[in-house]
């Protein structure tokens, strides 16, 4: 295993040291559309068919602001579209930006979630990079990332006589980000 430090381009102050912090964070997400019935003993949910739109807000407080002062928000939509023969298609859509950022350490900056092994985790297919370098993207400046994926549901494959009798199914996903000083990533 090597050590979990971030690359040489972050200050030499960067990296998990010790320190103090008081954060409040507020998360609400948003379901416009979406219907509910309630029995006695039980609430059943209907899906929506608009995108689920969640707001992450976190505000550093710091007893005497000697430890961290920044402000962070994130816009997120995510939302699954059942295309029936063609499949089923999950996208993610996200944004950020820091409005204020005086002093904040390297833990505090926008991580993306990456993945540098062959081994993936299907269920944070719409939520994270496939081959992103683990630290080398962090940021404290605005931006955008996108997470598409579409499973055909065997309107590919099981068209092929002899592929219909593995049951393989076909997947096709897209991940992109960007932020000012980086070239578009995108796998």
């Amino acid at each position: 295993y090597s050590a979990n430090n971030p690359p040489q381009s972050f200050p030499t102050d960067a990296g998990f040291n010790a320190r103090a912090l008081l954060a409040l964070n507020i998360n609400m997400r948003f379901r416009i559309g979406q219907q509910f019935f309630t029995y006695p003993e039980r609430k059943f949910i209907q899906p929506s068919k608009y995108p689920d739109l969640i707001i992450l807000f976190r505000q550093a407080i710091a007893p005497n602001n000697s430890f961290a002062d920044f402000t962070s928000l994130r816009f997120r939509l995510n939302d699954e579209l059942n295309l029936g023969l063609f499949g089923l298609t999950d996208y993610r859509l996200e944004t950020g930006w820091m409005p204020r950022k005086e002093r904040l350490a390297f833990p505090d900056y926008f991580h993306f979630s990456g993945n540098q092994t062959f081994i993936g985790q299907p269920d944070r297919y719409t939520s994270s990079f496939m081959r992103l370098p683990y630290y080398e993207y962090s940021t404290t400046r605005s931006y955008f990332a996108t997470h598409f994926q579409h499973h055909f549901n065997g309107f590919i494959l099981d068209r092929i006589p002899l592929m219909r009798k593995l049951n393989w199914k076909s997947v096709l996903g897209g991940h992109y980000l960007t932020h000012a000083g980086l070239n578009n990533y995108w796998e």
